[in-house]
Formats: C-alpha cells, sequence, structure tokens
C-alpha cells in the first residue's frame, strides 16, 4: 500500500481495533497490536512504513516518543516516590549497570557478537520505557509499590539508557581512553543539564501563564501538548539525546505545581497518547525485515530473550531491593514488568546504521536481535503479567468498590457492611469529626473535598468503580457525580434523590446527575438512623435461597427497600429504586428498614 492516506488510515484503524479488541478479550493490547503490525506488515505486506514515511519515520518516532515521555511525567507525583524513592534510583542506576553488562556478556558468548557490538546491544537493553510499561500497568490495576516503581523506573530509564547507549558508541569510537572518557562525561552533563534546565525553565514559564490566565482553560491541554513537542525540538536542537530529557521534566514539573490545574491536560493527553501508542507499535512491527530476522533467529538467540527476562531482570531487581523495606510480592512483580519498546527499537536502528559506518559490518544484527528481544518480551510479560499479578494477589482484575461522598453514620454503616461481604468502601467527607467516627468504626475514610485535585491524586482509586454520593447537599453531590462520571462512566454514578420540595426539579434534570440511589425515603432513614440505631437494627444483610428470595424479602413485614446487592459472582450493583432488580440464590441484599412514615422529613 503506498497510498499515504490508506496506510495511515489503516495504521490508525488497526491500532484502535486492537486496543479495543484486547479490552474485551482480557489482555494487555500490546500483543495484539505488534500482531496486527505483523501481519499488516512481513505477513502481507499491506505496510512498509519505510517506504511510506521515508526519511520522516525516525523524526515522527522521536517526536512521538516525547509526547509520550511528556505524558508520563504527568503522571508522576514527587510523593507517590517517598516511600520507595530508592529501589527507584537504585533501578536506574545500579539496575542499569548491572543489565548493561550482564547483556553484553551474554550477547559476547551466546550470540558471538563482537565485544563492541555487545557493548551497544548492553546498552539499548537497559531501557524498558513508558511506550510499554505504562498501558501494561493501566492494564493490571496493581495493588501495592510495584506499579508506581515500575512507572518511574519506565519513565526515568529512557532517557537514561538512550544517554547509555550513546557514551558508550562515543566511547568505541574515540581513538584513546582519555578521548573516551573525555566525552563520556562531557555528552552526559550536556544531555542531562540541558535537558532538565530546559524542561523546568518551560515548566515554570507555562506554569506562570496558565495561573495568570494568559493561556485559556480550554486552550491549556493543547498549549502543553505543542509546548512538549517544541521543548523536546529545541532540546534536541541545543544538544542530541536531550529531547526526551526536557519532555519528561517539563511533564514532572506542570504536574508538581501546587496552584495548577492539570487533571484536564492529563485527560486530553491520555487519549491521545493512547492513540499515538497503538500506532507506533502497528508500524513497529510492520518493519520487521523478515528475511533478515528468519536469518539471525536461531535457538542461541531465543535462549538469549530466555536469559534476558529469567536470569537478567531477577538479579537486578534483586540488587536494586536489597535492604529496602518493598514487600517481597512487590520485588516479584517487578520481575515481570520489563517489555522492551518503541525507544529501544529506534536506538537499534540508529547505532544499526552508524556501527556499520563506523567500520563494524556485523552492527546490521542489531536490528533483527532487538526486534526478537522486543516481541518476546512484550508477548512474554504481556501474558504473564496478568497471571503473576493474580498469583500474587495484587491485580484488581475487577474493581467493585464503593465510594462513598458523606460520612453520616447511616452512610459509615454500609460501609461497614459492604466491607464485611468483602467489598472495597471509603467514605469521603470535609467534616472532621464524622471522618473520625467512621474510622472508630473501621471503615477507611478520607477528610477533604471529594472532586479537589488532592483527592483524585492521592487517594488509590483503583479497587474503587463506583460513587454513591449522599450528601445532605443536592449540587455537591451533582457535582461529584459529574467529576467521576469521567472516570467510572455514567452508569457507575449514584446519588441519593434529592429533597421533597426540590423533588420537582429531578425530572427536569436540574440537580440529577447521577442514577438515583434507593428510593425517596433513603433521605428519612439516614435523618433517623442516629437516633433509631441505638435502640434497634436499622440494617438487614440478606442471602437469599432459593426458598427465600427477592419476592420474600420484598415481601417481609418489616418495611425494608434494598438498596445494595452483592452478586455471588462478587459484582456490586447499587439499586436505583429498592426492589426492582432481579437477583438469584447466592446473591446477597442490603435493604433499609424504614421507620414509621410521620418522621419523614
Amino acid at each position: 500500500m503506498t497510498d499515504f492516506g490508506s496506510a495511515t488510515a489503516t495504521i490508525v484503524a488497526a491500532g484502535a481495533v486492537s486496543v479495543i479488541l484486547a479490552d474485551r478479550i482480557g489482555i494487555p493490547s500490546i500483543v495484539l497490536l505488534l500482531g496486527a503490525g505483523l501481519l499488516l506488515g512481513p505477513g502481507t505486506g499491506v505496510l512498509n512504513p519505510d517506504e511510506l514515511f521515508g526519511a520522516l519515520l525516525l523524526p515522527l518516532v522521536s517526536v512521538s516518543i516525547a509526547i509520550v515521555m511528556f505524558e508520563g511525567g504527568l503522571g508522576l507525583r514527587l510523593r507517590e516516590v517517598r516511600a520507595a524513592g530508592g529501589v527507584v534510583i537504585k533501578l536506574t542506576t545500579i539496575g542499569v549497570l548491572i543489565t548493561f553488562a550482564l547483556v553484553g556478556l551474554i550477547g559476547y558468548y551466546l550470540l558471538d557478537l563482537s565485544a563492541p557490538l555487545a557493548a551497544v546491544l548492553g546498552a539499548i537493553f537497559t531501557v524498558t520505557g513508558p511506550t510499554v510499561i505504562l498501558p501494561l500497568v493501566r492494564f493490571l490495576r496493581l495493588r501495592g509499590q510495584s506499579p508506581v516503581i515500575a512507572k518511574w523506573e519506565g519513565i526515568i530509564v529512557d532517557p537514561v539508557g538512550v544517554l547509555f547507549a550513546a557514551l558508550v558508541f562515543s566511547a568505541l569510537a574515540a581513538p584513546t581512553t582519555a578521548d573516551a572518557i573525555t566525552s563520556i562525561f562531557a555528552f552526559s552533563a550536556k544531555m542531562f543539564l540541558l535537558g532538565t534546565l530546559v524542561g523546568a525553565i518551560c515548566g515554570w514559564v507555562y506554569c506562570l501563564a496558565a495561573r495568570r490566565g494568559i493561556i485559556s482553560h480550554h486552550l491549556q491541554p493543547l498549549a502543553a501538548f505543542g509546548a512538549a513537542v517544541g521543548i523536546s525540538g529545541f532540546a534536541e536542537a541545543l544538544q542530541p539525546e536531550s529531547g526526551l530529557v526536557a519532555a519528561t521534566m517539563f511533564g514532572i514539573w506542570i504536574a508538581n505545581s501546587k496552584d495548577v490545574m492539570v487533571r484536564h491536560v492529563v485527560e486530553f493527553n491520555e487519549y491521545f497518547v493512547q492513540l499515538i501508542l497503538a500506532c507506533l507499535f502497528v508500524v513497529l512491527a510492520a518493519r520487521l525485515d523478515w528475511p533478515q530476522l528468519r536469518a539471525e533467529l536461531d535457538l542461541r538467540l531465543l535462549l538469549f530473550v530466555v536469559l534476558l527476562i529469567g536470569v537478567v531482570r531477577p538479579i537486578m531487581v534483586a540488587a536494586a531491593t536489597v535492604g529496602s523495606t518493598l514487600d517481597i510480592r512487590d520485588r516479584l512483580m517487578l520481575c515481570l514488568l520489563a517489555p522492551r519498546g518503541i525507544v529501544a527499537a529506534s536506538i537499534a536502528s540508529v547505532f544499526s546504521l552508524q556501527l556499520v559506518g563506523a567500520g563494524y559490518p556485523d552492527g546490521q544484527r542489531i536490528v533483527p536481535i532487538a526486534f526478537t528481544v522486543i516481541i518476546g518480551t512484550v508477548v512474554f510479560y504481556g501474558l504473564a503479567a496478568p497471571l503473576g499479578a493474580r498469583l500474587l494477589g495484587l491485580r484488581i482484575a475487577n474493581p467493585q468498590g464503593v465510594i462513598f461522598f458523606n460520612a453520616r453514620p447511616g452512610i459509615v454503616a454500609l460501609a461497614k457492611e459492604l466491607r464485611a461481604l468483602g467489598v472495597e468502601a471509603l467514605v469521603v467527607d470535609s467534616n472532621q469529626s464524622q471522618v473520625a467516627k467512621a474510622r472508630l468504626a473501621d471503615v477507611p475514610a478520607h477528610r477533604g473535598s471529594i472532586v479537589s485535585r488532592e483527592f483524585i491524586e492521592r487517594v488509590d482509586l483503583a479497587p474503587f468503580s463506583r460513587l454513591v454520593a449522599a450528601s445532605p447537599n443536592d449540587d455537591a453531590n451533582a457535582l461529584a457525580c459529574l467529576t467521576f462520571q469521567e472516570r467510572f462512566g455514567p452508569l457507575s454514578v449514584y446519588q441519593i434523590p434529592p429533597a421533597e420540595e426540590e423533588f420537582a426539579n429531578w425530572s427536569s434534570g436540574a440537580r440529577e446527575a447521577g442514577r438515583p440511589f434507593g428510593s425517596d425515603a433513603i433521605r428519612r432513614w439516614l435523618h433517623e438512623y442516629p437516633d433509631r440505631a441505638a435502640r434497634e437494627k436499622c440494617l438487614r444483610v440478606t442471602k437469599l435461597t432459593e426458598q427465600f428470595g427477592i419476592k420474600e424479602l420484598l415481601a417481609s413485614p418489616d418495611n425494608l427497600v434494598p438498596v445494595f446487592i452483592v452478586r455471588s459472582t462478587g459484582e456490586v450493583q447499587p439499586l436505583p429504586n429498592g426492589g426492582t432488580l432481579q437477583a438469584a440464590a447466592g446473591d446477597t441484599v442490603i435493604s433499609l428498614k424504614m421507620g414509621e412514615p410521620a418522621g419523614a422529613t
């Protein structure tokens, strides 16, 4: 396919379909994206990225990687890494050196590479990168510290690995040892210092412009995206290989600025970067030269990939985590989070040409070796990481947790009953006294605004997929639902019906942002609960059987109103209207026991 428009549309469509299909199947999208690229490229010959894009291919890849690095930087909060900062530093320093040494030695002895080529190969595979780590971590929904560490490692090790590969090549090209040492120090200093300085200054300027309203709020995502690309190109023009550092620092600076709102910028970039990554992986696989790969592919190369996965990564993680307080499960999980991706491929392509030009004819072997490692690690980690996370008990495969906006005693009681059934529950309230009482009742509670940046960024929301807004303030409930519709979806946010005097507005949508939770009597129940709970049980938890089902429950003389059902499969469903949901034997229903109607407010 030589038509640029048709080929580009094919790449985008293949990427989008692969991501959607992978989500439906329940596997990491990178596995299907590589498969789509292999099918369209060497499999059928439909796509030839080198012929299609020509000399623009590598620059486009570089710009795309800079955007991915910027988006990754936006996700890095300095407070996240305080507990595991030592591990991240060791992974990106000691870990890089260990990977370089072991991969170089294995390549030299197992693949019969020359010493210079083995050294360059070792440097290339120090890189993991956010192009593969971030989608995998996002898909896995992990508990513990391993996802934070893997995210930081993947983003930081990219520029570090690029620098290291460039230093190794510079040292090989230097005529003397003294020149090599001088070249290494000069290049590394220029790359990191210049990239960091450019990224930090531009981040400060952007934040200043955003605070003063120079950039309109609705245009800030576009401005940040354009600035990231421009900053990367500017830094690259001043010092080669510093563009990734500058883009990453720009993102980190914006993300950690206290008085600049970045959520809308993150959301814009998140979807855009997902499309970029999908297209990049399709192009990456479609570029594969099958005859060249087939000539290189043998048992030794497969063993090289196995050793990289099963020996090099575990040794590197063990060395980086020794003496730390990191849980053993997190350490094992980190061993399953090291796929190689776009950056390794682009570095291999560039240095392969440079090695051949510098008089190393076997430099052309780097590309097929690199692609084999990329495909092997992506497929292995993409399939093994979910299984490992499940076996280690770190994966939240199908989050069912409920966040309650309000910590009144009745809400705390509901949350406690859900937790007793094995469902994650969290109450959020700005009232310190109510939050303290919730914690005394052994219910997790957060003090603060549920729509604040501090809550969204500080609280781990991975275990949760539903919101119940139960504040006495209808407008606050609506705002909370609107905020979480973007994260949980409109069908998973609920709010209690408005007060009776405001009920006329409910149908018109004046205060409706979430699905109605329970009947209009729930307000009365919440109001009466503190007094009634002291003398009677106000909640009923019933496990349905073949003999006693939902019809029998509703026919009970105790005036019960079902508000939650926890199915036998573990799925949790707040009930929009009590008693309207079909339930089967084995399901558990949480019902409100209503008092006399005369006490309604």
